[in-house]
């Protein structure tokens, strides 16, 4: 009887909190095991935690689906590889997975508000990761009731390649060269629920099983039209030197 007394008030829990906003923290802990990683070489293994850097040198964004448990047929990590990574199983290439903000518009849950703005940067201790916005405060899923399960998967980069998603897809159709540029996807995690700030426990992403630590790997420099140019001419050079020989 105690038991489905309590599956009773557990449903009505979930039941009240899915009329609310859905909020996650968006961020990992002091626990070294959730922290990101990078490598040294395209498509190489982790090689350490990212350095204690100034904060906003690597972003990250934030994307959920209710239904897929995979990313294009893959539930694994995603690093770049040598060549074109557009054809690679990112996660915004998948129509199946949202991308968790809404340009920064805040909610307001139990009278407080949370933004929700979907991107996370690095905190400036080795590792770390923290919401953008709304520094350790929760955010706000937009699209995403409270009590709604969700699958999470996370994207990061460094900041020399932009601050946003879409500058990530830009970046890989521009042609442009940018030194010591990282990628990185998580691998899609265990199925949370999202919490509302009061009856529902706020889940941590990169803690545990939500979204499990990954690393970000180098890109693969594409030359600049510039370069292509001077080493063309210094080929077409070569020829006629050896010519005249």
């Amino acid at each position: 009887m105690k038991k489905l007394t309590l599956i009773a008030i557990a449903a009505t829990m979930v039941s009240l909190g899915a009329q609310g906003q859905g909020l996650v923290q968006f961020g990992n802990s002091a626990g070294a095991t959730s922290h990101i990683s990078v490598n040294t070489t395209i498509g190489g293994a982790a090689t350490g935690q990212f350095g204690a850097v100034a904060a906003g040198t690597y972003y990250f964004a934030l994307f959920y689906s209710t239904s897929a448990t995979t990313v294009e047929g893959s539930a694994a990590s995603l690093l770049p590889t040598v060549g074109n990574n557009l054809n690679s199983s990112w996660v915004w290439n998948d129509t199946n997975w949202k991308f968790a903000g809404n340009g920064g518009a805040t909610y307001n849950v139990d009278g407080n508000i949370f933004s929700s703005g979907g991107y996370a940067e690095n905190t400036g201790a080795a590792g770390r990761v923290n919401t953008l916005l709304a520094g350790t405060a929760p955010d706000a899923v937009a699209g995403l009731g409270a009590g709604s399960s969700a699958q999470f998967v996370v994207v990061g980069w460094s900041s020399t390649i932009g601050t946003t998603w879409s500058a990530v897809e830009g970046y890989l159709t521009s042609g442009t060269t940018v030194g010591g540029a990282y990628l990185g996807e998580s691998a899609v995690g265990a199925t949370a629920i999202s919490g509302d700030n009061a009856l529902i426990p706020i889940p941590t992403i990169l803690a545990g099983a939500v979204t499990p630590a990954f690393t970000l790997g180098l890109l693969n420099p594409i030359p600049e039209p510039s370069t292509m140019v001077l080493a063309g001419l210094g080929g077409l050079s070569l020829l006629l030197f050896r010519r005249r020989q």
